[in-house]
């Protein structure tokens, strides 16, 4: 746990790519993320450009920004549905669903093709779609009750009499996709279903209490773009997220991947419509393998652009690759080779920094440094360095004692939401 919360502090410094890099150097880092144009809500004073910022104006500036942030995460805005979640349960915990079980096996019966088989091994085909797993399912006497339908749709009351209705349509093309292989043993034979599903184009929940709306997620998905049959070193998507959870919102306007290719992500987070973290990255990736083994050969993030609160911001580039591959440069722990190593790593993130309130000077950034380890062997680790001058070893800068206030934070943060769970879970 402590290094988690270290790593927590260190994230509001470098974000995600830097601390996946070091770890090839065998140190721990951390993870942030954002984009620009974000509200700022009761901001400080902003840091003004051409003014040099300390090591210590900056980590209360750090400091401020991670209270604020969390102080948005409250686990009690959704109480309400671990409420309505645990009702539900205890109110229809017996209903009677032979009827849907018995619809739900013919489903299956109609959409699994057999292709072939011998006394000891069968194979089977299954094709999951909307178009046949459909209907409107309500209670009624104690049963559960199916209606023909054109989308699929689940309505309960909850026990102030609230209707309680969860409604899922899709619309445009589809692209039928290979998800997975499914075997089930007998004592002398064995059926394996090789599961597909026909992809939309466009899906979108809803789901509502007492008419008002409660959840909403549409996605929409490039279909064209889709194989078949899954394979990462060929494959290329382009999928869109908009998803609303009572007074939050989570919208991915873009995210492209393609394995010899571009890889990109556009998002934003925002509560009550104030803008908490937006993201953009930008690169390109490569992939090599197959048969669902496959390995990164590279990702060089050519665009990178976090935003915290509109006060706190992550900018630059990061060859990934590169940086992973300088730090196993290390074959041998001598004074030579971790030096050299640590000169190539800085290098390779020296276009990656941290900036304040919208401003384009550079107030802190990681390099890599050669230190000698009380065994006398030689290895690599991350520094923090900035504008001032000043620098500092990650695990020397992010202690539990100089970081407490953030610590403390986070571990409120992380028991209110696990508690939450647990009283989803427990009855």
């Amino acid at each position: 746990m402590r290094k988690n919360l270290i790593n927590l502090a260190s994230a509001l410094l470098m974000g995600v790519v830097v601390s996946v890099s070091l770890v090839a150097c065998g140190d721990d880092g951390g993870s942030s993320s954002g984009g620009g144009g974000a509200v700022q809500p009761d901001n400080d004073d902003p840091v003004v450009d051409g003014q040099t910022m300390s090591s210590a104006e900056q980590k209360q500036k750090l400091e401020s920004v991670a209270t604020q942030f969390m102080g948005y995460a409250k686990a009690s805005d959704f109480t309400d549905i671990r409420d309505l979640a645990n009702d539900l349960k205890t109110l229809y915990k017996d209903v009677d669903s032979r009827d849907v079980g018995e619809w739900w096996e013919q489903t299956l019966d109609n959409i699994t093709e057999y292709i072939s088989g011998d006394d000891y091994y069968a194979e089977y085909k299954r094709v999951y779609s909307t178009a046949q797993i459909k209907g409107h399912f309500t209670i009624s006497n104690g049963k559960w009750i199916r209606t023909d339908a054109n989308d699929l749709q689940i309505s309960v009351k909850d026990s102030k009499g609230r209707d309680c209705v969860a409604t899922l349509t899709t619309s445009g093309n589809t692209k039928r996709v290979f998800i997975s292989t499914e075997n089930k043993r007998g004592y002398y034979h064995t059926d394996s279903y090789r599961n597909y599903a026909d992809i939309p184009q466009n899906i979108s929940l809803v789901a509502t209490v007492g008419g008002q709306q409660m959840v909403k997620v549409d996605i929409t998905t490039d279909i064209n773009a889709i194989n078949e049959e899954l394979d990462l070193t060929r494959d290329r998507y382009n999928v869109t997220v908009n998803a609303t959870v009572k007074n939050y919102n989570v919208n991915v306007s873009r995210l492209i991947y393609q394995a010899q290719g571009q890889a990109a992500i556009t998002t934003t987070v925002k509560k009550d419509n104030v803008q908490l973290l937006s993201v953009i990255v930008e690169g390109t990736t490569k992939v090599s393998g197959g048969n669902g083994r496959y390995e990164l050969t590279d990702a060089n993030a050519q665009n990178i652009n976090v935003d915290v609160l509109g006060q706190l911001q992550v900018k630059g580039s990061l060859d990934v690759i590169g940086v992973i591959n300088a730090g196993n440069e290390i074959s041998s722990s001598d004074e030579t080779t971790a030096k050299h190593a640590a000169d190539n790593m800085t290098i390779l993130m020296k276009n990656l920094g941290i900036f304040y309130d919208g401003g384009s000077q550079k107030r802190a950034w990681v390099e890599a440094e050669a230190f000698q380890k009380r065994s006398g062997y030689w290895n690599v680790r991350p520094v923090v360095c900035f504008d001032d001058g000043t620098k500092y070893a990650f695990d020397e800068y992010f202690t539990e004692s100089s970081w407490k206030t953030v610590i403390d934070s986070a571990n409120k943060v992380i028991r209110d939401f696990d508690n939450l769970i647990k009283s989803l879970n427990s009855k």
